[in-house]
Protein backbone atom coordinates (compact mmCIF):
# COMPACT_ATOMS: atom_id res chain seq x y z
CA UNK A 1 0.00 0.00 0.00
CA UNK A 2 1.39 3.52 -0.99
CA UNK A 3 2.55 5.80 2.47
CA UNK A 4 -0.91 8.20 0.70
CA UNK A 5 -2.99 5.27 1.22
CA UNK A 6 -2.27 4.60 4.25
CA UNK A 7 -2.72 7.77 5.46
CA UNK A 8 -6.05 7.98 4.05
CA UNK A 9 -6.78 4.84 5.87
CA UNK A 10 -5.64 6.08 9.07
CA UNK A 11 -7.54 9.23 8.97
CA UNK A 12 -10.73 7.14 8.28
CA UNK A 13 -10.20 5.32 11.16
CA UNK A 14 -9.19 8.33 13.60
CA UNK A 15 -12.63 10.02 12.09
CA UNK A 16 -14.53 6.99 12.26
CA UNK A 17 -13.55 5.48 15.27
CA UNK A 18 -14.69 7.40 17.91
CA UNK A 19 -18.26 6.70 19.39
CA UNK A 20 -19.68 9.37 17.18
CA UNK A 21 -18.19 9.54 13.75
CA UNK A 22 -20.36 11.96 12.99
CA UNK A 23 -19.00 14.54 15.25
CA UNK A 24 -16.35 16.53 13.82
CA UNK A 25 -12.89 16.15 14.56
CA UNK A 26 -10.37 18.89 14.48
CA UNK A 27 -7.51 18.92 12.05
CA UNK A 28 -5.06 19.02 14.74
CA UNK A 29 -6.51 16.11 16.90
CA UNK A 30 -6.37 14.25 13.73
CA UNK A 31 -3.21 15.45 12.39
CA UNK A 32 -1.75 14.32 16.13
CA UNK A 33 -3.50 10.46 16.28
CA UNK A 34 -2.13 9.76 12.74
CA UNK A 35 1.39 10.89 13.12
CA UNK A 36 1.36 13.07 10.34
CA UNK A 37 2.15 16.79 9.73
CA UNK A 38 -1.00 19.67 9.67
CA UNK A 39 -0.21 19.89 5.81
CA UNK A 40 0.05 16.51 4.58
CA UNK A 41 -3.25 16.05 7.53
CA UNK A 42 -5.01 18.83 5.56
CA UNK A 43 -4.31 17.36 2.17
CA UNK A 44 -5.68 13.87 2.68
CA UNK A 45 -8.67 15.07 4.49
CA UNK A 46 -9.40 17.55 1.70
CA UNK A 47 -9.12 14.23 -1.08
CA UNK A 48 -11.32 12.65 1.08
CA UNK A 49 -13.71 15.29 1.36
CA UNK A 50 -13.82 14.88 -2.08
CA UNK A 51 -14.52 11.38 -2.33
CA UNK A 52 -17.42 11.86 0.31
CA UNK A 53 -15.73 9.85 2.49
CA UNK A 54 -14.97 12.64 5.08
CA UNK A 55 -16.98 16.17 5.27
CA UNK A 56 -16.23 19.24 6.64
CA UNK A 57 -17.67 20.28 9.90
CA UNK A 58 -19.38 23.48 10.79
CA UNK A 59 -16.31 24.61 12.68
CA UNK A 60 -13.42 25.87 10.36
CA UNK A 61 -10.69 22.54 10.27
CA UNK A 62 -12.71 19.97 11.42
CA UNK A 63 -13.93 16.59 9.73
CA UNK A 64 -16.61 14.32 10.63
CA UNK A 65 -17.36 11.13 8.62
CA UNK A 66 -18.74 11.68 5.43
CA UNK A 67 -22.10 9.96 3.26
CA UNK A 68 -19.95 7.74 1.78
CA UNK A 69 -18.21 6.46 4.41
CA UNK A 70 -21.23 5.90 6.31
CA UNK A 71 -23.62 4.35 3.59
CA UNK A 72 -20.43 1.66 3.13
CA UNK A 73 -20.26 0.77 6.71
CA UNK A 74 -24.25 0.55 6.62
CA UNK A 75 -24.12 -1.63 3.87
CA UNK A 76 -21.79 -3.98 5.02
CA UNK A 77 -22.99 -4.02 8.41
CA UNK A 78 -26.36 -4.93 6.60
CA UNK A 79 -24.23 -7.98 4.72
CA UNK A 80 -22.64 -9.38 7.93
CA UNK A 81 -25.96 -10.08 9.27
CA UNK A 82 -26.94 -10.08 12.54
CA UNK A 83 -25.63 -13.32 13.44
CA UNK A 84 -22.05 -12.47 12.57
CA UNK A 85 -20.18 -9.73 13.97
CA UNK A 86 -17.39 -7.53 12.92
CA UNK A 87 -13.86 -7.71 13.40
CA UNK A 88 -11.61 -4.71 12.16
CA UNK A 89 -8.75 -5.77 10.63
CA UNK A 90 -4.81 -5.04 11.31
CA UNK A 91 -3.53 -1.36 10.83
CA UNK A 92 -0.89 -3.36 8.20
CA UNK A 93 -0.42 -6.76 6.60
CA UNK A 94 2.72 -7.08 8.91
CA UNK A 95 0.59 -6.48 12.21
CA UNK A 96 -1.18 -9.84 11.63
Amino acid sequence: MTARVEQAVAILRAVAGRTDPTSPLPLAAISASVGAGLSTASRVCAGLVESGMLERGEAYGTFATGPRALALSGSAAAALGPDRSFRAAPARAGDR
